[in-house]
């Protein structure tokens, strides 16, 4: 890393120089309030390290912005940036106003080659991507719970305690009815069991853990959910999400029970 170094007794002795010079300018009487406020110095898009690509172009004022109140000052910068080659760099940044007032920052500027920057990129829309899909699943199980809560009263107060509750873990989960029902059967039973293979049972006979299958949705599909007991159900891709409900869809068929195979 390159670093120039400005002596600290030079800096002061442009800054008094340029003080003096801006104040006889500015000086209109004695009755003038001074100014104590001094400039802000601030890094554009907040960045704490600036990176360019070798070969690019340098332009100090694309990132760095300075703020006063008198609107009235010189921003001073010791320090070079090599823009052909690869190294990193840093500048030391002074802004001072017409009442002599002093700010100090340091700025470091990282010069990459473009694979490097193209690397970047990739992982700056990955993240992006990644706090998408967080917000939506935030917004799906928000979603999930407020519809939850709706039907909350299609619960049957006979389900199963154990079922209802590990059913709890998968309120707001994206993906198929069967992905969930799936997932329901890995976690609650163990993996080993599939909820394609499976054997019919009457609905007098069904246990929790059961599969439900519906020839129709009531949307023009079929659908499979998980037996919580009573007749209530865990339903995936139910509007979108994963809930609670009745074991009875409006418009769909009547439920059919089937049992894992090996259960």
């Amino acid at each position: 890393m390159k670093r120039f170094h400005v002596l600290s007794a030079f800096v002061c002795v442009i800054c008094l120089g340029l003080t003096s010079t801006i104040l006889a300018e500015n000086r209109k009487g004695d009755s003038v309030r001074p100014d104590t406020q001094a400039p802000v110095i601030s890094i554009k898009n907040e960045e704490d390290v600036i990176q360019i690509v070798q070969g690019n172009e340098f332009d100090l004022s694309n990132y760095v912005a300075v703020s006063d109140n008198s609107n009235e000052f010189h921003l001073m910068s010791y320090g070079k940036v090599d823009v052909d080659k690869v190294d990193e760099y840093t500048l030391d940044l002074v802004a001072i106003d017409a009442g002599g007032n002093a700010t100090a920052k340091t700025l470091t500027v990282k010069v990459i080659t473009q694979e490097e920057m193209d690397e970047l990129i990739v992982q700056e829309q990955q993240r992006i991507l990644e706090e998408e899909q967080e917000l939506i699943r935030m917004r799906e199980q928000q979603r999930a719970k407020e519809i939850q809560a709706m039907m909350a009263s299609e619960v049957s107060s006979d389900v199963s305690d154990s079922a209802y509750d590990f059913a709890l873990n998968y309120i707001g989960m994206g993906g198929w009815c069967t992905d969930v029902a799936q997932a329901f059967i890995d976690g609650y039973f163990g993996s080993g069991y599939n909820i394609f293979d499976t054997y019919p049972v009457s609905a007098s006979e069904a246990m929790p853990g059961d599969i439900i299958y519906y020839s129709e949705s009531g949307l023009g599909s079929q659908h499979y959910a998980v037996y919580l007991g009573g007749e209530s159900a865990l339903h995936g891709n139910f509007n979108g999400t994963t809930i609670i409900r009745s074991i009875y869809l409006d418009g769909g068929s009547a439920p059919q029970f089937y049992r894992l195979s090996g259960r």
